[in-house]
């Protein structure tokens, strides 16, 4: 799984895998993918499509970046959880809840709770753009690997 998540990165952006701390976040977000069940609906590689993602546009794969006027922690910026910072797979594995209570909430648009709210159209379109974005690297991972997805499932 973590030549996977590699993948990914180099198909988020060339360089990203010597970004801030990304070989740390991708270790963590192949552990959880792993090891957690999916986000509903989807299977275990697209899910860390979707972590992929959300820690480069939350953080470029920082894990000590501190943001939201020094509430959110940690690559995946989650509130309130300052030891997250410290520990990767706590912070990859808090993030996976929030987005499956996220889609709970939210349905058709699965991140939009995370990013702000079901109801702001603000939230609605960063959901549909990372979910997007997930769908197109995950794609790119695979045909860089010579290998065909399992099954691409964004509601």
């Amino acid at each position: 799984m973590l030549s996977f998540i590699m993948s990914l990165f180099v198909a988020i952006h060339p360089q990203a895998t010597s970004v801030g701390d990304a070989k740390v976040v991708a270790q963590a977000i192949a552990y959880v993918a792993e090891h957690d069940e999916p986000m509903p609906g989807f299977t275990r590689e697209h899910t860390a499509a979707v972590l992929s993602v959300m820690a480069w546009h939350e953080s470029r794969f920082r894990m000590g970046v501190v943001g939201d006027h020094g509430r959110a922690f940690c690559a995946m910026q989650i509130h309130g959880g300052e030891w997250l910072a410290r520990d990767p797979i706590g912070c990859v594995r808090t993030a996976l809840k929030m987005l499956k209570i996220s889609a709970a909430a939210c349905p058709e648009a699965p991140i939009a709770a995370y990013a702000g709210g079901c109801n702001y159209p603000s939230a609605r379109r960063i959901s549909k753009h990372r979910l997007a974005e997930a769908d197109k690297i995950e794609a790119e991972a695979h045909r860089a690997r010579g290998d065909a997805p399992l099954s691409v499932a964004t509601p």
